[in-house]
Formats: structure tokens, sequence, C-alpha cells
């Protein structure tokens, strides 16, 4: 355990292990805040961390060689978690450990973010995409083929709405696993995606195409985003589906451009799944918007493409160009520490909403 005062150690030690002189000790032990992730040692964890530290939190990262000690000290009631922040259980495969210390954590009282059943249904594609269309919200079109289903081409009614290029992903897939891109809606393209997975269902979605915008460095970027809701707090991040590569977007590239919907669409994919801390992708599509369209700039639609990853990336950009900027990393370390000591207070942790964004490039201050 690294951060925190000595009271409220848990049953893990510095180097990994368990400790043996704890184990049958009958005392219950305490960790403000957890971090479920398969390894340890990144900027992210040094940070949540320290953050932790400075507000007398008590942090452990549950990496793979711990996660198993702690989820049966949690089951056997000697170890409770306050607040476990998960960034790896692997939803639908109930024998990974890091999904039973989430329903350990949960059914023993704690908070888990996210929520192992909210969060499953929301790793669910073709839940997510039915849940999203009732609520108004602009997605692909899209044609589900479930589980059972044989393999089939689009008929001639749904090949008008899905175009001449699909993408074919699992419902329940994760990480571009199993994604097809830029495959014709024929029945052998279709039914090499599915077997990828036959126990999965599949979406077989309109490949959208998107424009191309400036930035405030003059920089033609792809006008796609990632966005970040964590509890009420939207960071829109400009993000490149051909490198992976991330912008901050500032203040005047939202007056600019029109992005307002960016945080409108995150606040209700919010809405709708019960998500608190999630990141969704959305593009602006070379195509012109209905004259009713909601969510539009300069009179083109905006689409969300990838809908809930509940999993965010947290890399940092210094070590891997495709990972976003260090201080965005950097501040979601300190607002999960500054929530756990909220929690353990009993203050409510989303009671607004606010925008992140970066400084425009001149250094002016009003943008």
């Amino acid at each position: 355990m690294r951060g925190g005062d000595a009271d409220r150690r848990s049953e893990m030690e510095e180097d990994g292990k368990p400790s043996k002189r704890r184990a049958g000790a009958g005392v219950r032990r305490v960790v403000d805040l957890c971090v479920g992730q398969r390894a340890d040692g990144d900027a992210f964890s040094r940070w949540v961390r320290e953050a932790s530290a400075l507000r007398g939190l008590s942090c452990e990262v549950l990496h793979e060689d711990v996660v198993e000690a702690a989820h049966a000290a949690v089951c056997a009631g000697r170890l409770r978690v306050g607040f476990l922040l998960d960034l790896t259980a692997r939803w639908w495969h109930f024998d990974d450990p890091y999904v039973q210390l989430c329903y350990a954590v949960k059914d023993a009282g704690g908070l888990v973010i996210g929520d192992p059943d909210t969060a499953m249904m929301a790793d669910h594609k073709a839940v997510t995409h039915h849940r999203l269309v009732r609520a108004g919200i602009p997605v692909p079109p899209t044609l589900v083929l479930r589980r059972w289903m044989p393999d089939r081409e689009p008929t001639r009614e749904e090949r008008k709405l899905l175009g001449d290029r699909v993408v074919i992903k699992p419902a329940r897939g994760w990480g571009c696993q199993g994604v097809v891109m830029d495959a014709r809606a024929e029945l052998s393209e279709i039914a090499r995606a599915r077997d990828y997975d036959r126990t999965d269902d599949y979406l077989i979605q309109k490949q959208v195409d998107y424009v191309r915008l400036v930035d405030d460095l003059g920089v033609e970027r792809p006008a796609w985003w990632r966005v970040l809701y964590v509890f009420g707090e939207i960071i829109p991040c400009w993000w490149s589906p051909e490198d992976g590569y991330y912008r901050l977007v500032s203040l005047r590239e939202m007056w600019t451009h029109e992005l307002l919907p960016l945080a409108r669409l995150a606040g209700e994919i919010a809405r709708i799944t019960g998500m608190q801390f999630f990141s969704t992708e959305i593009c602006l599509a070379a195509e012109r918007a209905a004259p009713d369209a909601l969510y539009q700039a300069g009179g083109r639609p905006f689409y969300v493409i990838d809908y809930v990853n509940d999993q965010c990336d947290l890399r940092v950009q210094s070590v891997d160009p495709a990972g976003p900027p260090d201080e965005v990393v950097q501040h979601l370390a300190e607002r999960f520490a500054e929530l756990a000591w909220r929690h353990r207070q009993g203050l409510p942790l989303d009671g607004h909403r606010s925008l992140w964004l970066r400084r425009a490039s001149d250094g002016d201050p009003t943008i």
C-alpha cells in the first residue's frame, strides 16, 4: 500500500503479496480507494496514489498478482473497499477475477465505478443501441443479428439505409477486437466477421464518412472526438480514428465549430445508461443534416459511433502517442481521489455539469 494513514491498511503488502500476519486476525481492514487494473506502475497509478495521500485516503492498485487474494478477503469480511474504480473487468466473463471483485465489493456495500450491473448492460452494444435510438440519440443506421440467427444479407430496404460500406462489430466486443471496418454488406463478409465469436450478437452499421476541421493551431483534424464523462464533468478531446491521436478541445474550438452538442450527447448517454464514468466517440458526418436534426453543426449531423467505453484509456501521451494528454489523465486521477474522499464523507458525487477544456494556444485568458 502507498498513501493513506496507517490505520487504514488493507491486507496487501507493498510487494503485492497478501499479508500473512493479518490473515485470520479477525479485524476488518478498510481501503478508501482501490483501482482494479491488470498491472501497476503507470502514471495514472502514481498520480492517484499521490492525490489520495494528500486527502488522507488509503489507496491500492489491485493488479493481477493480488486481485484474487483481495477478492477472497472481501468475501470473508476481512477487507472492506470503500470506493473501487474498475478499469479492466471483462464483462460477460464471470470467471474473470475482476468481475468477481466488482460484485463482491458491491455486495459488501462499497461503491464500484462502473457499477457491474450498469456497466454490463451499457457494454452490450445491441442493448445500448436500442436505448439510444428510443431516446432520439443520433446513431448510424444499424442491423442487429442475434446469435441464434443464421447469416444473411441485408434486404433491399436495409441496404438503402446501410449504404455500400459497413462496420461489423460484436455486441460484447472490446478494444476493437472482432470489429471489421470498411466491409461490404454481403453474405460472405458478414459470415466471416461473425466467425470471430458465434456466441455473440452482431451489429452491422453504416460506415459514416466524416469531415475535417481546422483546430486553433491551424491543423486540419478529423471531425471525430472522444468525449470523457466523469460524474457530471465532460472532457471533449479531438481523436483521430486514423492514428489514435488525442488533443484536448479548447473553448475557442467549442465556439468556432459549434461543438456544444458533444457535451449534450455525453450527458444524455450518461442519463440513459446510468454510467458515471465512460468515454464515447462522436463524429461530424460528411452529409447534410435533416432540417429537424437536434444535434448538428454547420448544417452537418453528429453521430454517436462507439456508444460507451466504460474502461477508458488512461495511458499517457508522453509514453504512448496514442494515449490521452498527460494533463487529462492526471486530472482524472485527482478527480477520483476527490470522489473517493467525498464518498467517505457521505457527500454527493454528481451534483453539477461542467466542461473541462484546454486554454487556446495563443494564451488568451478569456478563451
